[in-house]
This record gives C-alpha cells, structure tokens and sequence, in this order.
C-alpha cells in the first residue's frame, strides 16, 4: 500500500496544483493581477473541489473552512514563490499522512493506515491548529527560508 501510494498520490496532488496553482491562478491572473484576488478565488474553487467529500457530510459546512484555508494556504505560497514546488510537495505530503499514517471509516480515502481512528467524527481543536498556527507558522518558516521580498507589489498592486 506504501508503495502505491508513492506511487499514484504524487499523480492525484500534482494534477491538482497543475491545474488549481498553475492553470486557474493564471486564468484568473488575465482579470487580476493582485494577488490578494488570485489566492481568494483559488482557495474558495479549492475548497468547493471538496465540497463533495463525505467529510462534510459527517463534520458539516464548517469543514469547507479547512478546505478553503488549505487552498489559500497553498496559493499564497504559490504566489509568493512563482512556483508550483512547495504547494505541490505540502499537498503530497498532507495526503500521505492522511493514507499512510492515519485514516479513518468516513474520510474521502479509506486505507489500511498504520494507525485507524474510530473515534466519532467531530470539527476538533486540531483543524483549528492547523488553520491559525501551522499555516502562518509555515509561511514565517518560508520566508526565511526562500527570502520572499516585495509582500505588498505581489500581493496588492500585482507583478
């Protein structure tokens, strides 16, 4: 299963930033420039993208937050280093977690994780961590890392 899922999610998450961080940010690019704008309608088309999954169902509208966060999490950064590689391999990663190493009965993806959760279905603290401490956390790591300058010609007069 490890190997498959090496496999075959790298496909499933590539063709999502493909399509969603190259090809929509750059559609929606041709009406504005302004990055704030690119990352708003790209982290709602992402979330609504999800909109289907059972997780909804079982956690309720509140969870298109996580879905929505996630996708603007991963256009901003996106955005701010002109490149598909750190959304890709976040994504990868978030997606790997979810079937290798911990899975549960009314998740999207059912796997044979190392560690199954049974636990009820419920919009926990955990959601929430990654929200509004992971995210900016890993945009502060980001920016020390790759050096991202001009924050506001990006993100408020466009390039």
């Amino acid at each position: 299963m490890v190997l498959l899922a090496l496999i075959l999610v790298p496909l499933q998450t590539g063709f999502e930033e493909v399509l969603f961080r190259g090809f929509l940010l750059q559609l929606v690019g041709k009406i504005t420039q302004k990055g704030i704008y690119l990352i708003a309608v790209n982290g709602i088309l992402f979330g609504a993208l999800h909109l289907m999954n059972p997780e909804i169902d079982k956690l309720g509208p509140f969870a298109m937050g996580y879905y929505v966060a996630s996708g603007i999490f991963t256009s901003f950064i996106a955005v701010m280093d002109n490149g598909l590689e750190l959304s890709w391999g976040f994504h990868l990663a978030n997606n790997l977690f979810g079937i290798i190493i911990v899975t549960n009965d009314w998740q999207v993806i059912q796997t044979e994780a190392l560690f199954i959760d049974v636990s009820e279905p419920v919009l926990g603290w955990d959601m929430y961590v990654t929200m509004f401490l992971f995210y900016p956390l890993m945009i502060l790591v980001f920016w020390l890392v790759y050096r991202w300058k001009n924050w506001n010609k990006v993100l408020l007069q466009g390039k």
